[in-house]
């Protein structure tokens, strides 16, 4: 982890329940943060990427899949599932993003909007095995050394038996490129309180410590799922690539029909052909429970 602080302070100095709370809150409220929010930025892939695991707990009997937004913010990525037509429920730490999401997402449709809840600390207020898919996009780069354990088994512990965890964050981050130094306290800090720069091996690790079965990590270009952009536009881009990307490009295409062929899941055959990129994406079943673990 890179230092980012002054005096020989640790980020983590900074990063407290209460300055990250009011953090965010602050953050929330400003309209012109707006687009700067990553669920914002990608919430049309990042709504492909569930849609795959809702349609996997379909197949395998769920009636009405549900999907948990954990750490939602103020709610872009709910509000686009929403649209697409799932049952979706929303948890956060910050009240002012729990308050801003339940009035803007009244009414939405065509899925279910299930409410957003505000917690303090952990285990949060949601019951245990509530939801076939939870997903916690861009939370895990936030976490004090000393959260990680709890956030992973809170994460194992409200997704339902044989539902799936999904979680996204920066690959390998370069923390000190989002470096801020305050002018009042001379305090200098990752400007969206980034607390690691994230490889495949530690977030792997950390999972597997506190129980998850991980299923699948990788470096993924998330802005690029979902979007085939039919033939036209396939051979214009093809065009344009080098003759390496080329023989990426059909390289992956080759293993997705294998993959089909073999009876690969839909969800694994459709992140393989997804572009390298700067975010990682770990898919991870929860851990077996027996009678009366939770």
């Amino acid at each position: 982890m890179s230092s980012l602080t002054s005096g020989g302070e640790s980020p983590e100095d900074l990063w407290t329940e209460f300055t990250i709370g009011k953090f965010w809150d602050h953050v929330c409220s400003e309209p012109r943060f707006e687009p700067l929010y990553f669920s914002k930025i990608v919430a049309e892939p990042l709504t492909h990427l569930v849609r795959w695991f809702v349609q996997d707990r379909f197949r395998s009997g769920v009636a009405c899949p549900t999907v948990l937004d954990y750490g939602c913010g103020p709610g872009y990525l709910t509000e686009a599932l929403v649209k697409a037509g799932m049952t979706v429920a929303a948890m956060e730490f910050s009240a002012g993003s729990v308050r801003a999401v339940n009035q803007r997402l009244s009414g939405v449709g065509p899925g279910e909007f299930l409410g957003a809840t505000s917690a303090t600390e952990l285990p949060t207020p949601i019951e245990s095995d509530s939801f076939d898919v939870v997903i916690s996009t861009e939370a895990y780069e936030h976490l004090r050394d000393e959260w990680i354990a709890g956030y992973f088994a809170e994460l194992n512990r409200i997704c339902k038996p044989h539902g799936w965890i999904l979680v996204t964050t920066p690959h390998q981050e370069h923390l000190d490129d989002n470096l801020c130094l305050c002018p009042s306290c001379h305090q200098m800090f990752h400007r969206w309180g980034h607390l690691r720069s994230v490889t495949r091996q530690s977030i792997s690790e950390h999972a597997q410590r506190s129980g998850l079965e991980v299923q699948w990590t990788s470096a993924i270009k998330i802005d690029s799922m979902g979007h085939t952009g039919g033939i036209k536009q396939t051979l214009r881009s093809l065009a344009h690539t080098s003759p390496i990307g080329a023989a990426r490009w059909i390289r992956r295409r080759a293993s997705f029909f294998t993959q089909l062929l073999n009876g690969t899941p839909a969800w694994r055959r459709h992140l393989d052909l997804v572009q390298r990129g700067p975010h990682l994406v770990m898919v991870a079943k929860p851990m077996e429970k027996g009678p009366g673990q939770i």
